[in-house]
């Protein structure tokens, strides 16, 4: 009669299976990351009911899950930032690797049936206990029917995975459609592990407001300075760790302005100027290119908070002619630039930054607070 029932059961499910390949390939349409106690929860949010295999690297750094009727309608490839276990994921003609931080094992695999949201879910529970470490509680025994007879242990409980987070075990058993035989490493499979490799290169652009101090002062009369005008940029670098990435750029500060008329006059140093016409004006412009650290902290997947450090060579130009003497302003030198700043991972490709930064030139300095677009390849 047992054997029956499960034939039954057996027939049943895989009725389901083969209805909905019927109906059209089960897609997978997000992934998720869940973080618990002692184990991280890897789930595939999909359309259908999901026909799947999987196995584990050798080393168990890596999972294998193949996917033979589904199609993968989401981001293919993203690195998990803040997990214990999970390093990234990428998919690849039916089959999705995931990369581990440390060798893991699965205390958990099934299929949730659709709940209000109306999508089935395909989860892996990683953990870095092996299963058969994982203490199960004890079974009862049954009362004996007198003090004399012997205690006859129970049967063995059918296999169930464990899981060692009490979050992830307190839930109710979903129904899970039948899946193929599960095997750890599958025998046949050639698993290699392909860790998520540094240095990542990346390349932005950005814009903002530039601030500088062009050292005039004590203005008379009508003279005006303007010391803000739109700087912009472009900057590449290659992210070597998690942590630490080196960065060159190219920056273009505008102008700064000095006007005034016939009479006016302005202090630069210890020497006092005077214009001779009405309408002049002063224009101060100063370039940059220069190379350094950037040093970034995952604060989760999205937000990372970064500071940066280093040299860079400027230029700037400025003269300026009176009838009682001439300023020649036109200069370069080599000094030192730091800034702050947060990044925003709109994917695992795409990024917004704003960041404000400082540039020493010479005795004078020039500030940039900017927005930035970065792509990673």
């Amino acid at each position: 009669m047992g054997s029956l029932k499960s034939f039954l059961a057996d027939a049943i499910g895989l009725s389901v299976v083969c209805a909905a390949g019927l109906a059209g390939a089960a897609e997978v349409t997000g992934v998720r990351v869940g973080e618990h106690a002692n184990a991280t929860r890897f789930v595939l949010d999909m359309t259908g009911a999901p026909l799947y295999r999987y196995a584990v690297s050798a080393d168990r750094r890596q999972i294998v899950i193949d996917l033979p009727h589904s199609d993968w309608v989401t981001e293919a490839v993203r690195t998990v930032r803040n997990s214990q276990f999970v390093q990234g994921y990428r998919y690849d003609d039916k089959r999705l690797f995931i990369d581990t931080t440390t060798p893991v094992y699965l205390s958990d695999v099934r299929v949730l049936l659709p709940g209000a949201e109306g999508k089935h879910r395909l989860y892996f529970d990683l953990t870095a206990a092996a299963p058969e470490s994982v203490s199960l509680p004890p079974p009862e025994l049954p009362p004996s029917p007198s003090p004399r007879a012997a205690i006859v242990p129970p049967p063995e409980p059918a296999a169930v995975a464990p899981a060692t987070d009490p979050q992830i075990a307190q839930q109710p058993p979903p129904t899970e459609p039948p899946r193929e035989p599960q095997k750890e490493p599958a025998p046949g499979w050639t698993v290699t592990h392909e860790p998520i490799a540094y240095p990542r290169f990346y390349a932005g652009v950005g814009a903002g407001l530039s601030s500088t101090d062009t050292g005039f002062t004590d203005l008379t009369g009508t003279a005006a300075l303007d010391e803000e005008d739109t700087g912009w940029k472009l900057f590449g670098g290659a992210e070597l760790t998690d942590l630490l990435a080196v960065e060159g750029f190219y920056a273009d500060f505008g102008e700064a302005t000095l006007s005034g008329n016939n009479g006016d006059t302005f202090k630069y140093g210890d020497t006092t100027y005077t214009f001779t016409s009405n309408g002049e004006v002063l224009a101060y412009a100063g370039t940059t290119m220069g190379a350094g650290g950037v040093l970034g902290y995952d604060i989760n997947e999205f937000f990372r908070p970064f500071a940066k450090l280093g040299l860079h060579y400027w230029e700037i130009d400025a003269s300026f002619t009176s009838t009682t003497t001439t300023l020649n302003r036109t200069d370069s030198g080599v000094d030192g630039y730091g800034g702050l700043g947060l990044q925003v991972n709109l994917t695992d490709w795409i990024s917004l930054r704003a960041e404000y930064e400082r540039f020493l030139f010479g005795n004078e300095t020039v500030d940039l607070a900017s927005g930035s677009v970065v792509g990673r390849f």
